[in-house]
Formats: C-alpha cells, sequence, structure tokens
C-alpha cells in the first residue's frame, strides 16, 4: 500500500502483502510473504510464523534464520492448522508456546516495548 515500515515497530500483514527494500527502508506493496522475508535484513527482524500461517514462505523463513536473522513458529501442538508449524520444526526452526514466543522476542531486543504499555509490565 506504499506505507513504509519504521523501526521498533511491529508490522501484522494480511494475505498478499509484502515489501521491497527501497533506500534500505522496506516499502509495503502487493506480493508474497517469501518476497518479504528475502527482502528483510536478517540482524535486524524477526519472523513468526502462527497457527494457520502458509507453507509457502517457510523457505524463505530458513534462510533468514540461517543469516542470522530470528524465525521461529508456534508450537505445532498448540496449533489449529499446524502445517507451517511443523515444517519449521522439521527443518530446524525453534518453536515455542506463546509466552515462549514473547520471550525470545524480550532476549532479542531488550529493552524494547509497545508503546503505551504502562513501564511495570515492561
Amino acid at each position: 500500500d506504499g506505507t513504509f515500515a519504521q523501526p521498533g515497530k511491529v508490522f501484522v500483514l494480511p494475505a498478499g502483502m509484502s515489501a521491497v527494500n527501497q533506500m534500505r527502508t522496506l516499502r509495503f506493496t502487493p506480493g508474497s510473504l517469501a518476497t518479504l522475508f528475502n527482502e528483510l535484513t536478517p540482524t535486524d527482524s524477526l519472523v513468526v510464523l502462527l497457527s494457520g500461517a502458509d507453507a509457502a514462505p517457510v523457505p524463505a523463513a530458513m534462510k533468514l534464520l540461517g543469516a542470522g536473522g530470528l524465525a521461529m513458529a508456534q508450537e505445532p501442538d498448540s496449533c489449529f492448522d499446524p502445517a507451517a508449524a511443523q515444517d519449521m520444526a522439521r527443518l530446524g526452526a525453534p518453536t515455542f508456546l506463546a509466552p515462549g514466543l514473547s520471550q525470545q522476542i524480550a532476549e532479542r531486543w531488550p529493552g524494547w516495548a509497545p508503546a503505551g504499555l504502562p513501564e511495570e509490565t515492561r
């Protein structure tokens, strides 16, 4: 849609949305998640595949993980549709229940918390 990604912000993208790297900034545009994953800077990026996620971008998520990015999935046993999570686990990606996913994010980027979150919960 032309919106640019911003550091420190989380974006949840709908199906059919991707991004292109435009002068070291991601600009959202229609496309595939695999294309988006390939545009990410690994050391600054996180990909989480949750229950019901399409398995098609799993190879791109694993490529990001192999390049030093953080790619993980919801624990397959807790998924209503575990296809992508099972593929990620089979290929060696870490999987976690929801609290574990958030803990991994907090450990990767200490001190980061969503805007508006009370200080005592950060």
